[in-house]
């Protein structure tokens, strides 16, 4: 049999283990202050995406990463 990939749970990564860090790093004044992204689209994401309606996990920790990101990089910039 060849070798198969795996899924990684990004999904439930996001509504449980990583809340906390999502929430710090999707926050209206983190957003506001970098200006790169608008806030009402990336709530509106998350909410989605904690409520279950819409699973938007992927583009979520896209965003998440670039906003992770972005705090680091201000400091060589």
């Amino acid at each position: 049999r060849p070798k198969m990939g795996f899924d990684i749970p990004i999904d439930d990564w996001l509504r449980k283990g990583l809340k906390d860090f999502t929430d710090y790093y999707l926050s209206k004044e983190n957003i506001s202050k970098n200006n790169y992204l608008n806030y009402f689209t990336v709530n509106q994401m998350w909410k989605l995406h904690l409520e279950g309606k819409m699973n938007m996990g992927g583009k979520l920790w896209t965003l998440l990463m670039f906003e992770a990101w972005l705090e680091k990089a201000k400091k060589w910039i």
